[in-house]
């Protein structure tokens, strides 16, 4: 039986971003793909293109999430529209969740900074340039404060980010504006701890990110961004069974919010 490439292509990755002499790079940017074919490898050119602009060393770290869909073959295609740069693939074997897939990402990280986006880029690479300003300027933690366009289509995303914002407010005591937007960014020594204490590996990992390092005191700060839906890629939000799972998980994190406190 031959083996899988893409397993291949991942040992690889691994044993190469390993090597203790590798020297520090300004930023490690982490991508988790999951049912991202459609988009990916044009929205990873419009990243590298930003990235250029930025005049940093940089890494691109894609986490393929075991997708159902091409995010293997079509990240193998990025690594040959952009040979000379530094971009690695990470492929796990099953489905682990959004926090695992940028856990692991991070785990890899060899910037002083690192940070992770969704590649739908509704929220647009150019604000990669003023959070990581924020983040040479002292902030450890920075996060996108999502801004909706006063659309029919997105009142009901205002209306659950707003609403998720005071639940996290009034159930956890921790006055935090947006939670849940894929796109934050950290100052890497400082937040690993806070990262090594996170046990979701799913969607709510995002907000206990947030809380565990608001309560380890560390400085966190938002970025407003605009958000802009994408026409072409269908909403994975379920309205009502995700909002009862983000609540009971709230429930069942406020008990360790009131330990850690």
């Amino acid at each position: 039986m031959l083996a899988n490439p893409f397993n291949l292509v991942n040992k690889l990755c691994l044993s190469q971003i390993r090597i203790p002499s590798m020297p520090q790079i300004d930023l490690s940017l982490i991508i988790p793909c999951y049912r991202d074919a459609g988009h990916l490898r044009a929205n990873v050119g419009t990243v590298v293109r930003c990235l250029q602009d930025l005049r940093l060393s940089w890494e691109i770290i894609l986490v393929n999430d075991a997708s159902p869909e091409r995010d293997g073959e079509v990240a193998l295609e990025v690594l040959s529209d952009w040979p000379n740069h530094d971009i690695r693939i990470i492929n796990h074997e099953r489905n682990t969740g959004r926090g695992r897939a940028v856990t692991d990402g991070l785990a890899e990280a060899r910037g002083r900074y690192a940070g992770f986006l969704d590649i739908d880029l509704e929220v647009g690479a150019h604000y990669i340039a003023p959070i990581y300003r924020m983040l040479t300027e002292g902030a450890e933690v920075v996060c996108a404060h999502r801004v909706y366009k006063n659309r029919l289509g997105l009142l009901h995303r205002a209306v659950l980010s707003h609403g998720y914002a005071v639940l996290v407010r009034c159930l956890l005591g921790v006055d935090l504006p947006d939670t849940e937007a894929g796109y934050k960014f950290f100052r890497l020594d400082a937040v690993r701890p806070v990262i090594n204490a996170c046990t979701d590996p799913g969607w709510f990992w995002d907000t206990e990110v947030m809380v565990r390092s608001r309560l380890a005191g560390l400085v966190v700060k938002f970025q407003p961004v605009l958000f802009l839906r994408n026409p072409d890629k269908a909403s994975t939000v379920r309205l009502f069974a995700d909002t009862v799972e983000q609540f009971k998980r709230l429930w069942k994190f406020r008990h360790e919010i009131k330990r850690l406190s």
